[in-house]
C-alpha cells in the first residue's frame, strides 16, 4: 500500500441524496429489518448507511419511502463491500441486482414529482 487514494473504477453516474430506507434480511429463517439512508443512487448501485454490519455477499431488500402511498418501491441487492465509520456506523455498496432505468434513478431523486408523475416500474 502507497497511502495514495485508489482511482475512481465506477464509471457511471452516482446521485448523491438522503433517502430514507429500510433494509431486509433473513437471519436463519426469521426476516429482520433495519433503517437506513440512502446516500448515493445509480443505476446499478447504491451507497447505504446503517447502523449494523453487513458482511459482503448479503443479500438485501431495500425498501424506499415515497412521497406517494400508491407506490411501494423495493430493490434487491447484494452487498460488495463495507466501510465502517468514524460514529459507529457502516457504509455499505450495494450492487443492484435488477439495475433501475434512468427514469426510475430520477423519479426517486424527486419526490416533488412523485405526487403528479405515474412510473411504470419493471420488477
Amino acid at each position: 500500500m502507497s497511502g495514495l487514494p485508489t482511482p475512481e473504477r465506477r464509471s457511471l453516474a452516482r446521485n448523491p441524496c438522503q433517502l430514507e430506507a429500510v433494509c431486509d434480511r433473513v437471519i436463519g429463517v426469521t426476516p429482520v429489518s433495519y433503517r437506513a439512508v440512502i446516500e448515493e443512487l445509480s443505476t446499478q448501485g447504491i451507497a447505504l448507511r446503517v447502523t449494523d454490519r453487513f458482511e459482503p455477499g448479503t443479500v438485501l431488500s431495500v425498501r424506499l419511502a415515497t412521497a406517494t402511498d400508491k407506490v411501494a418501491f423495493t430493490k434487491l441487492g447484494r452487498v460488495v463491500h463495507v466501510q465502517p465509520e468514524t460514529n459507529g456506523a457502516w457504509l455499505l455498496g450495494v450492487a443492484l441486482l435488477q439495475p433501475l432505468r434512468t427514469e426510475e434513478v430520477q423519479w426517486l431523486l424527486a419526490p416533488e414529482a412523485q405526487e403528479t408523475s405515474a412510473l411504470y416500474f419493471e420488477i
